[in-house]
């Protein structure tokens, strides 16, 4: 080969790694996410802070104290490779087991207007045709021990068989729960029941059952009592449908605040939605600080989320004696994988706001 070709030959290589390393530089620069700039006296200009130091494309978080109008805030973007597509007040995000608290609200509902629905009605009064084919430890768990993860349920839902396909199954979600559930119920307890263990598979049986007592599926339930969920639009975006009482509810902050005054008046004796009995219920600790679908701590109730790829909280906290009441929903559209420094970011958050001064703020939805 003679010097010129070999020359050329360079300079073309020369051009591509250029070209390589041009797509490379842009894409970072695109994925970290450029600063949003916003009036320092707003509760916008905090989080962003909080966003843009931890890379993460959004985060939204609604606001009411006491009496107040709600503050909705919501920064960033909707889409790492899309600097123009901006998250609004107005989106939807992912609430992950937060939904558990919600299917056990629903469920105190049911109880409270169908006879025939109690927190103690059991596994094999509602699937009686189970009774030969499950483990037999799990005849007697009900509504509670489900709920409040002491049932001795497995943990880990993946053991189950055939767990990756129900991502592409297209069979009636109520089938769907109704097959996993016999399989889940197969399993040797992995506790002896009255012992705390987290399971989403204990709510999906739990969804199971109350589908079965009223005909209808769960999400239809949710939709008549509760608001109406949204589901995201690509099936891997989120873990399952099936999954849906323990943790796939995608819905608006707007909804979720409607939510959390249905308990806020539970807290305050406000007995609107449900009776004093259900929602005592609801917050009474079964095991570690676990009630019913709510961590409980002192005057406040509150949950976390997650799917590996969201990140959402809310509290709710009242104080008899002052007339001191708040509510806090956020969540953040990106999750990392080590747990912990999601919920450090998300305790930034939540601090961020306790020590805001709210009278500076303006966007408050009237």
């Amino acid at each position: 080969m003679n010097k010129s070709i070999k020359t050329r030959y360079l300079m073309i290589f020369s051009q591509i790694i250029i070209f390589i390393l041009i797509i490379f530089i842009f894409k970072a620069c695109v994925l970290h996410l450029p600063k949003i700039d916003f009036n320092e006296n707003t509760l916008e200009y905090k989080i962003e802070e909080i966003r843009y130091k931890y890379d993460l494309p959004a985060i939204c978080a609604v606001v009411i104290n006491n009496e107040s109008p709600p503050v909705f805030t919501s920064v960033g973007y909707r889409n790492v490779n899309d600097i123009n597509n901006k998250v609004t007040i107005y989106d939807k995000w992912h609430i992950g087991s937060i939904t558990k608290s919600i299917t056990s609200t629903l469920i105190a509902k049911l109880i409270e207007i169908n006879s025939n629905i109690k927190w103690n009605t059991t596994i094999i009064e509602v699937f009686p045709e189970m009774e030969n084919e499950i483990n037999p430890a799990y005849k007697d768990v009900n509504f509670i021990d489900l709920l409040s993860h002491t049932s001795g349920i497995i943990g880990d839902i993946s053991k189950v068989n055939g767990w990756n396909n129900y991502w592409t199954d297209t069979t009636p979600i109520v089938e769907q729960r109704y097959r996993i559930t016999k399989d889940i119920l197969k399993f040797s307890p992995e506790f002896p029941k009255g012992t705390y263990l987290y399971s989403n598979a204990g709510y999906i049986v739990a969804g199971a059952m109350i589908e079965r007592l009223r005909n209808m599926s769960w999400e239809d339930l949710v939709n008549q009592y509760i608001f109406k969920p949204v589901d995201p639009d690509n099936i891997y975006s989120d873990n399952p449908r099936v999954l849906g009482p323990a943790g796939t509810i995608h819905t608006t902050m707007q909804d979720m605040l409607k939510f959390a005054n249905i308990h806020l008046d539970g807290l305050k004796g406000n007995y609107k939605f449900l009776s004093k009995e259900q929602y005592q219920k609801l917050y009474h600790v079964i095991a570690d600080s676990y009630a019913l679908g709510w961590l409980v701590s002192g005057s406040s109730i509150y949950n976390y989320g997650c799917n590996l790829k969201w990140f959402a909280a809310i509290y709710i906290y009242y104080d008899n004696s002052k007339n001191i009441s708040n509510i806090i929903f956020s969540a953040f559209n990106a999750a990392y994988a080590d747990l912990k420094k999601n919920y450090d970011i998300m305790n930034e958050v939540m601090n961020t706001i306790w020590s805001f001064d709210f009278s500076q703020q303006a966007n408050k939805l009237k």
